[in-house]
């Protein structure tokens, strides 16, 4: 069992590593940012307990670029924190998703929008195909 100084050492630990993408602290920071989630219901989702959330922050962060590793990884984690390995899936998609959406101009809300909409004036006047030589 962790004393109180030992915890906060290691909540602190996991505070200074939400700036780096290769720890899970990063992907939780940006999640409950995102989603506006506190402490509290960020391990009611992850049906885990308050002082998990700092050993899950200090974990890496799955593997995303294959499907099968990211699957082993998230449930090594899940298995090592005690936490729900779907939800946790889906905190790291979404934040996976999140981050490539701010990669172009705008919030993710911003570019949603503009992927929803048409290009200006291009259901007036639709440019037809030539017709094909023979």
């Amino acid at each position: 069992m962790q004393n109180d100084h030992d915890l906060s050492e290691l909540r602190a630990a996991a505070a200074r590593l939400a700036a780096d993408p290769f720890f899970m602290a990063w992907a939780l920071a940006n999640y409950q940012m995102e989603l506006r989630l506190n402490d509290q219901q960020l391990a009611k989702a992850l049906e885990c307990d308050i002082d998990a959330l700092t050993t899950l922050a200090l974990c890496r962060t799955p593997r995303v670029g294959d499907e099968k590793l990211f699957l082993s990884d998230v449930q090594a984690i899940a298995k090592y924190v005690r936490c729900d390995w779907k939800e946790l899936a889906k905190i790291v998609r979404t934040v996976q998703s999140l981050v490539l959406l701010k990669r172009f101009n705008g919030t993710p809300e911003v570019q949603l929008l503009k992927a929803a909409r048409d290009k200006l004036g291009s259901h007036k006047n639709p440019v037809k195909p030539k017709p094909r030589k023979r």
